[in-house]
């Protein structure tokens, strides 16, 4: 007798632990829908407006570009710490070479990228050629970044000398929404496709599955994560134009805010759809589901410090998540 109530309070269990598993991975899509329905309930004039939609898209695509940036070393098991410096110096540099030295926007705004691309290429091969921890490696660079920032702008604002034509790359509307929600569209669907049926994604997982296995089966790891790194120092320089050309302005540490958002949203992504693994759609559910909650909170009249608050809370929570996934 005994054993059969022992069989059948195992059963139940499995099944309610079952049942919470299947739920769980999708977690961050129903509290960003839940989001959304409590605060159109509350604030359906300003919440639930089209305005609104349009301004959370436009002023989410710098982070969406840090976000998924960052996602692609995730995967394969590397961080990335210097896209704060990096966003705010390939911003900075490119208002600079227009203000101070009178280059043209468009050649800036490569000279800009480059910075970006060189420096995600010198976090790749620091990690994977000198040996150095992804965290302590970035971490360093993008303290060098931020110095170079507060050298070359001397601490000042720069907001003069800036091309009409690179504020219109973020300014320019179509089909009602501004050109920045179109370009993080067309990044995450090409970023989804690369990750996920290319060989270059495959060999990024297995290198954040089990590196030694990785490399056994042929992998190049330590060229990967250089390329993995690259790529989030690209994008995150893209992220650092789009908010120069957004602010028609630069000034040291202007990325700095957007480290721990895009961490957060990478997290949260972990959580989402794929059992503790990075993925391009997850990253965007955390980007706005964090932007969703952030937005509700101050049309509810929070204050400032309530953003952090929420991002901090959410990436507590979405680790808290990845660690419940990853031992079902």
């Amino acid at each position: 007798m005994s054993s059969d109530v022992a069989a059948r309070r195992s059963g139940t269990r499995g099944r309610g632990q079952s049942a919470v598993s299947r739920v769980a991975p999708y977690g961050a899509v129903l509290v960003l829908l839940l989001g959304i329905v409590v605060f159109s309930l509350l604030r359906p004039d300003s919440f639930a407006t089209i305005e609104n939609l349009r301004a959370i898209l436009s002023e989410e695509a710098v982070l969406a570009f840090a976000a998924l940036g960052i996602t692609v070393p995730l995967i394969a098991g590397q961080f990335d710490l210097s896209i704060g410096g990096v966003i705010g110096f390939t911003g900075l540099l490119a208002v600079g070479l227009m203000s101070f030295s009178g280059l043209p926007w468009f050649l800036a705004a490569v000279l800009g990228l480059l910075a970006g691309t060189a420096v995600g290429l010198v976090n790749g091969l620091l990690i994977a050629y000198g040996g150095i921890h992804s965290f302590v490696a970035t971490l360093a660079t993008g303290t060098l970044v931020y110095g170079a920032q507060l050298w070359y702008s001397r601490g000042e604002i720069i907001f003069e000398g800036i091309s009409p034509n690179y504020v219109s790359l973020t300014r320019t509307e179509a089909l009602g929404f501004t050109l920045p929600v179109f370009y993080f569209v067309v990044l995450a669907a090409l970023l989804w496709f690369v990750l996920a049926h290319t060989p270059f994604g495959r060999y990024l997982y297995a290198i954040g599955g089990n590196k030694e296995a990785a490399e056994v089966a042929g992998v190049r790891v330590k060229r990967h994560i250089v390329y993995s790194l690259t790529v989030s120092g690209t994008l995150a320089g893209a992220a650092g134009l789009m908010l120069a050309s957004r602010t028609a302005s630069a000034q040291s540490a202007q990325g700095d805010t957007f480290l721990l958002p895009a961490f957060a949203a990478a997290f949260i992504g972990a959580a989402s759809f794929r059992r503790g693994e990075f993925n391009v759609v997850g990253t965007l559910v955390g980007v706005f589901l964090v932007a969703v909650l952030v937005t509700g909170a101050f049309q509810l009249g929070a204050r400032e410090y309530v953003a952090p608050l929420i991002t901090g809370a959410a990436l507590l929570l979405a680790v808290m998540g990845n660690r419940f996934l990853v031992s079902r």
